[in-house]
């Protein structure tokens, strides 16, 4: 045999012998058709049956029903059952089998032994498979199984198999659960709990994370700061304390310097002295305590009683007011006495001491008697008299003034004993000069209307000006202010002899002639400047002595606390019952409309890197490992604020906290004990950063980080959550160097090279000796 008949007949051989090797034997030997029991074939003498087509097949499909009719030479019966399954893929396609989905099963039939035996089951509209199996039909089928052969490893065996010509079932798609769970709970009862929920709503539990788990308590931590931390006597303090660890739910006991049960505990301190209190927190079972103190100093008493501000009395000369006597009475008042907020005061008021009777007229402080009225003179006729008379027209009445330089102008009485512009009273909307005669002079006519003889000014009074605050003199005459320095009624008149109004009030004086004095390059000035004295805006002199009362900032709302800086007036309201009591009449007037708005908000965030741009509320930490941390304090008041100071309480696990900047610029100080952020204007903001490190810890546990803004013990806080995890790591991800790529690469193609060199070296021998064979 030549060379190339050889290489075809091995060639052939091969394919022959795989073939029969994959294939096998596709029919068992023959058996008799016949069954051995006499009446029941086996499923072996069922199978021989139909291959012998001694059995044979055929089918119908209606309304929904496929009907197998089996025909039976054999002369034995078998127990059939027909089942039908709905076909996703076409046979031969892998998981065509395993894929199907099971419909129906009819009932177990015996076939009759000889003749026709019809059985029917349901079919789906898409295309279905119909199998008539052995005693048992099985619900789900597998494609590495011959169910057409006896005795196969499932224990089911089909001898007939049919099926509709719909078009193929359409799969339901596969609903995968996507299960999302809370954060853990607070430990309770040594257990925590969460709650997960399918985003997709399978409706199964398969893959259901756990929802409880076992937890211990961290141990319990507390500390506690005063605020302030010193004061004057008779003055009061807070003491807040922070807790940590436990369950997170704590129950505070305050003793010392204070007592009570809340997380805040306030007094009031009469002695100087250093005052501390202690502080227990428990929770879940465990105790801690910390004490914290505050330094009272002694304090500055203006005064104790009314007698220390001054004599209270008459002062000044007697003078006229509406033909009437009067008479100015000093009063001097402690304020507040025997407190370091004791203050004196001195209020001056306007007594009468005399009415003059009608017969009477008020000149120089005295009621003086009225001469007797002398008829005046007829006059002659205008061409024999070397007098002339002239109309004048003095508001709406006429009056005839004799123009002789000897005659006393608008006087009724004798000659020259009238006082002219002796007092003023109101007609109407119009404010009328007197002489001291009760002759009619001059007018001014009152916008807002004449009363108590003097035009009224009205200003806003809607409880924020004090109504008579303070006198100041305009020309020669001394008038209310209120706090707003809005100009009231008048207070007195200084036009008799020898008066003068300063310092609004009235004053005599006697006119001496004073030397010219020689050039001076700083000339005295009475009111020089204005400053701040006893919470009071007063004047001072151009020496620096203090001179009188500029403004007072006194309000009539108890609610405020009243203060001056900067030459300015402060009127704080104060809702926290420092300044008046909740359910007073001041407190529902002024706190319930205004709300309870904090001057100062505070936004505290942290981030896992200096690199990261987004902010969070929340962070996972693990081993040495930073945080960065941000506290914003934002000045929502109408003022300036200068004493905002600045904490935080940071978890245990953060050891060290370091590189402290307000914006932007590095300070020193412990934001644990808390720092001052210098002046805050209206509607700024500032920014306070630091960083914390952890060390090596054991525990998973979630902590809570505190930031406190206090504002004269006005408190606002933020608070953000740290989840400490030992086992959390940031991730790091190193890539492979190109070399060793490229190698790997030269490795493969090089295996696959050598590889075909070593098949074409075999081909090349075997050919060789096969052709040497030839």
């Amino acid at each position: 045999m030549n060379t190339p008949n050889k290489a075809f007949f091995i060639l052939v051989s091969v394919f022959i012998v795989l073939g029969f090797a994959i294939l096998g034997p596709t029919k068992q030997a023959d058996a008799s058709s016949s069954c051995k029991n006499g009446f029941t074939m086996s499923p072996s003498e069922l199978y021989d049956a139909v291959h012998d087509q001694d059995i044979t097949f055929s089918y119908t499909t209606q309304n929904g029903q496929l009907t197998l009719n089996i025909n039976n030479t054999t002369g034995c019966t078998a127990p059939a059952v027909l089942a039908s399954y709905k076909m996703f893929k076409y046979p031969g396609v892998p998981g065509w089998l395993t894929d199907q989905e099971y419909i129906a099963s009819s009932q177990v039939v015996n076939i009759n032994p000889y003749g026709n035996t019809s059985i029917s089951v349901a079919v789906a509209e898409c295309r279905t498979q119909v199998d008539a199996w052995y005693q048992q039909a099985p619900h789900q089928l597998y494609d590495g199984v011959d169910y057409t052969i006896p005795g196969n490893s499932s224990g089911y065996y089909t001898f007939a198999y049919v099926g509709t010509y719909t078009p193929l079932c359409v799969a339901a798609p596969v609903c995968t659960p996507s299960w999302n769970c809370t954060s853990w709970s607070s430990c309770v009862n040594g257990q925590q709990t969460r709650t997960c929920t399918d985003s997709n709503n399978c409706g199964v539990t398969t893959g259901k994370p756990s929802e409880t788990q076992a937890c211990s308590y961290p141990a319990v931590s507390v500390s506690c700061y005063a605020t302030p931390s010193q004061i004057n006597q008779n003055q009061s303090a807070s003491f807040i304390a922070t807790a940590s660890g436990g369950n997170g739910s704590y129950a505070y006991s305050w003793t010392g310097a204070c007592s009570g049960t809340n997380q805040t505990c306030s007094n009031t301190f009469s002695q100087a002295g250093t005052q501390t209190a202690t502080v227990t927190a428990t929770s879940g079972g465990q105790t801690n305590n910390a004490s914290c103190s505050v330094v009272v100093s002694q304090a500055n008493i203006a005064c104790s009683s009314n007698s220390q501000c001054g004599p209270s009395g008459y002062t000044g000369s007697q003078y006229c007011q509406n033909n009437s006597v009067y008479q100015n009475y000093i009063t001097y008042t402690c304020n507040n006495p025997n407190t370091p907020q004791s203050y004196c005061s001195n209020a001056v008021s306007a007594q009468l001491k005399n009415t003059c009777t009608a017969n009477q007229t008020c000149s120089n402080g005295l009621c003086n008697d009225l001469p007797a009225p002398v008829p005046a003179p007829i006059p002659a006729p205008v061409q024999t008299q070397t007098q002339t008379q002239t109309q004048t027209q003095v508001n709406t009445q006429t009056v005839y003034v004799n123009a002789s330089p000897n005659t006393n102008t608008g006087n009724t009485g004798s000659n020259n004993t009238c006082s002219y512009h002796a007092y003023q009273r109101c007609s109407g909307s119009n404010l009328y000069w007197y002489d001291s005669c009760g002759n009619q002079q001059e007018s001014q006519y009152c916008l807002n209307g004449c009363y108590n003889n003097a035009c009224q000014n009205y200003a806003n009074y809607n409880n924020n000006c004090t109504y008579h605050a303070y006198k100041l003199c305009v020309g020669n005459n001394s008038y209310w202010f209120d706090s707003c320095g809005n100009q009231q009624d008048l207070f007195q008149s200084c036009y008799g002899a020898n008066m003068i109004c300063s310092y609004g009030q009235c004053s005599y004086y006697q006119p001496i002639p004073a030397p010219v004095p020689p050039p001076s390059p700083n000339p005295y000035i009475a009111h020089y400047s204005t400053k701040c004295y006893n919470n009071n805006i007063y004047w001072y002199d151009s020496l620096g002595v203090l001179s009188d009362l500029f403004k007072n900032c006194a309000d009539n709302n108890s609610c405020t606390i009243d203060s001056c800086s900067n030459k300015t007036c402060s009127n704080v309201l104060k809702c926290d019952g420092s300044t008046c009591a909740s359910g007073g009449a001041d407190y529902n007037k002024y706190c319930q409309n205004t709300g309870t708005a904090s001057p100062l908000s505070v936004t505290f965030l942290v981030k896992p890197s200096a690199s990261a741009a987004q902010w969070q509320k929340s962070i996972e930490l693990g081993q040495n490992s930073t945080a960065y941390f941000s506290i914003s304090v934002t000045n929502n008041s109408d003022s300036e604020i200068s004493n905002a100071n600045i904490s935080a309480n940071i978890p245990g696990q953060i050891t060290t906290l370091g590189n402290l900047q307000i914006n932007g610029v590095s300070v020193s100080g412990d934001i644990n004990t808390g720092i001052a952020v210098g002046y805050l204007s209206s509607g700024t903001t500032k920014t306070i950063k630091f960083e914390g490190k952890t060390q090596t810890f054991s525990a998973q546990a979630t902590a809570q980080a505190n930031s406190i803004v206090n504002v004269n013990g006005t408190i606002q806080s933020d608070e953000l959550s740290i989840n400490f995890n030992p086992s959390y790591a940031t991730a790091s991800v190193s890539s492979p160097k190109n070399s060793a790529g490229i190698w790997e690469f030269l490795k493969r193609w090089y295996l696959w090279i050598l590889v075909g060199l070593v098949l074409v070296f075999l081909f090349v021998v075997v050919f060789r000796r096969l052709s040497s064979n030839a």
